[in-house]
C-alpha cells in the first residue's frame, strides 16, 4: 500500500447522521478484547478488514460515502457503540420528523459504532442493495448480520484506519506467483496509473519484467478482483524480435489480438450481438478469445492460427513464430503472405493466378471464387484476398504445391513437359491426366489447329479436342492426343512432374 495515501483527507463533510443522538437498548463500554483487534478501511476496495494480532481475520463489504459526501481517511478510534439504536434524522425536531425506532425501517440497522470523525460510524443498514457501493454520507454501511459480529468482537478504543488504496499487491507463498487488485478510483483521485502500479509492484518485491500493456489493461479493467500480474514474455517473428510481448498470465501465455495483427498489418476489429463480443481477424472470426478487461487475447496455437504463422517455439522464455513463404521451384518470389492452419496452408489465390496465367476472381453474388472458368466454393476472403488450402489450389490450376508443417517455404511447381525442338513448356496435371500446349506440337509435326472458345474445344487435324486456353495457350488431354498425333511416345515422371514427348513428324 502507498503510504502517502493512507493519510489523504478526501473531504471533511459530515455524515447525514451527524447531528442524530442514537438511543439503544444499552451504550456498551468494555475493556479492550483480547486478542487485539485493529480495523482497516479500504475505501476502493469496498472492504472492511478486521485484523487479530495483526493478522487479517476477517474481510467484510461495505457502503461507503459517496463522491460528493466522501468518506474521511486516516486513524481513528471507535469511541462508542449503541445496540438497536434509535435514528434522529438531521434537523428532526425543527424539521417536524420524527424519530425512528429500532426496527426494519431504521437507516443503521441494528448497529452502531461510533468513530473518532465526529458525526461518523460503523452502522448497519435497512438498504442492504448499496453494500459494494459508495452511496452513504460519509459512514460505514454493512450488513446487519456482519455489523452484528464485528461489534461482537471489537470495542471501544478499537484502532480503526481508512485508507484509499487502488491498488493491492501480494504474493502466494506456495505458488510464488504475483497477484494484484485493482479497484475503481472512485473518488476520482487519479492514482490508476502505471506509475502508481510500478511503485505497488516494487514495494511488494515484485521484480519480474512485467508487462506494462498489460498492467494498462488491469489499470482500465478496474475489476476489483485477483489477478495475476502479467509478465512479459518476448515473441520472435521470423527471427526477429517483435514490438508486441505476449504475457505469462499465472503461468498461461497468452497473446494480445490487437497489438499483434497491427504488428503483422492484419486487420482486427470487434463486433458485439447483446453482450457477446466477437473477435475478428483479416475478416475471419477468431474462436474462443480469452478476454481481460476489453481486450481479447488468444493461446500461441490459436494466436499461431489466427495470424497464419507456423508456431516453431512455445514457453517462458519465449515464442517464435515463422511465416511460410510461396516460391517456385527456382526460389523465386510468388506469394509472401500465406496462413497456416494445423497441417495444411491457405495460400492467396490472386497471387498464384497470376503467375500461372490463369483468371480469378471473387463473385460477390455467389460468394464463391471463379477460377480457370469454374465456380469454387468454401475459399476465404481475408483482407481482400481469396484464399484455398494449398492443395486443394493445386489441384484446381494442375500444378503442385509442395508443403509440410515444419518447413518455412512451400514450394509451386508447375510441371513441364520437354516437346522436341520447341524445348521444356509448362503443362498442368489433373485427374484425368496430363495437359500439354497444343502450338508447339501442331508446328512441331505441322498439324493444323483452332480453337472454339464457347464450347472450349480445340480442333487439330480437324478432329474436336477438349481443353482449356491458359496465358494465351491451348492445352488439351495428352490421351486425348494420342489418336489423333501417331506415332504419339511419352515418358512421364510423377515424382519430378516431367513429362518426355518423343515425336515423329511426317515426312
Amino acid at each position: 500500500m502507498a503510504k502517502s495515501l493512507r493519510l489523504q483527507r478526501v473531504g471533511a463533510l459530515v455524515c447525514l447522521l451527524s447531528s442524530v443522538i442514537f438511543v439503544g437498548v444499552g451504550s456498551v463500554t468494555r475493556a479492550q478484547s483480547t486478542p487485539l483487534y485493529e480495523i482497516v478501511v479500504n475505501i476502493p476496495a469496498l472492504e472492511l478488514h478486521l485484523y487479530a494480532d495483526g493478522v487479517r481475520a476477517k474481510t467484510y463489504p461495505i457502503g461507503v460515502g459517496r463522491l460528493l459526501n466522501p468518506s474521511q481517511l486516516g486513524p481513528t478510534e471507535i469511541i462508542n457503540e449503541v445496540i438497536y439504536p434509535t435514528y434522529y434524522p438531521p434537523d428532526w425536531y425543527r424539521s417536524g420528523l420524527s424519530p425512528i425506532p429500532p426496527g426494519p425501517e431504521n437507516p443503521v440497522g441494528t448497529r452502531w459504532l461510533g468513530l473518532g470523525f465526529r458525526g461518523y460510524g460503523i452502522h448497519g443498514t435497512n438498504q442492504p442493495e448499496t453494500i459494494g457501493t459508495a452511496a452513504s454520507s460519509g459512514c460505514v454501511r454493512m450488513h446487519n448480520r456482519d455489523v452484528e459480529e464485528l461489534a461482537s468482537l471489537v470495542g471501544i478504543g478499537t484502532s480503526v484506519t481508512f485508507i484509499y488504496e487502488t491498488i493491492e499487491v501480494w504474493r502466494d507463498a506456495i505458488l510464488d506467483r504475483a497477484y494484484l487488485k485493482v479497484h475503481k478510483d472512485i473518488y476520482r483521485q487519479g492514482v490508476n496509473t502505471i506509475d502508481h502500479m510500478r511503485a505497488a509492484l516494487a514495494e511488494a518485491g515484485v521484480t519480474e519484467d512485467v508487462d506494462l500493456s498489460a498492467l494498462g489493461v488491469l489499470l482500465g479493467e478496474a475489476a476489483g478482483e485477483a489477478r495475476p500480474v502479467p509478465l512479459a514474455v518476448p515473441i520472435v517473428v521470423d527471427g526477429n524480435v517483435a514490438q508486441t510481448t505476449a504475457v505469462d498470465y499465472g503461468g498461461r501465455l497468452l497473446i494480445p489480438l490487437s497489438a499483434f495483427s497491427k504488428e503483422l498489418g492484419l486487420s482486427y476489429y470487434v463486433t458485439r450481438i447483446g453482450d457477446e463480443p466477437s473477435v475478428w481477424l483479416a475478416g475471419q472470426k477468431v474462436p474462443d478469445p480469452f478476454w481481460i478487461g476489453s481486450q481479447a487475447y488468444v493461446s500461441p496455437r490459436s494466436a499461431a492460427s489466427a495470424v497464419g504463422l507456423a508456431l516453431r517455439e512455445s514457453g517462458r522464455a519465449g515464442i517464435r513464430f515463422d511465416r511460410v513463404l510461396l516460391v517456385d521451384d527456382r526460389g523465386n518470389m510468388v506469394a509472401e503472405r500465406t496462413f497456416v492452419h494445423e497441417d495444411w496452408l491457405r495460400v492467396p489465390v490472386q497471387d498464384v493466378s497470376a503467375r500461372l496465367g490463369i483468371q480469378a476472381a471473387w463473385d460477390d453474388a455467389l460468394s464463391a471464387l471463379r477460377i480457370d472458368g469454374r465456380i469454387v466454393f468454401g475459399a476465404d476472403v481475408m483482407d481482400g484476398k481469396v484464399y484455398l488450402p494449398h492443395d486443394r489450389l493445386g489441384e484446381l490450376t494442375g500444378v503442385r504445391i509442395h508443403w509440410r508443417p515444419e518447413q518455412h517455404r512451400a514450394v509451386l511447381d508447375v510441371p513441364r513437359v520437354d516437346i522436341a525442338e520447341a524445348g521444356v513448356q509448362n503443362a498442368y496435371l489433373y485427374e484425368d491426366g496430363v495437359y500439354v500446349p497444343l502450338r508447339p506440337i501442331a508446328d512441331y509435326l505441322g498439324l493444323t489447329l483452332g480453337w472454339h472458345q464457347e464450347s472450349r474445344t480445340a480442333f487439330v487435324r480437324g478432329e474436336p479436342v477438349k481443353g482449356f486456353v491458359r496465358d494465351g495457350r491451348i492445352y488439351a488431354n495428352l490421351s486425348d492426343l494420342a489418336g489423333l498425333v501417331t506415332p504419339l511416345e511419352y515418358e512421364w515422371n510423377e515424382e519430378e512432374l516431367e513429362l518426355r514427348l518423343q515425336l515423329h513428324p511426317h515426312r
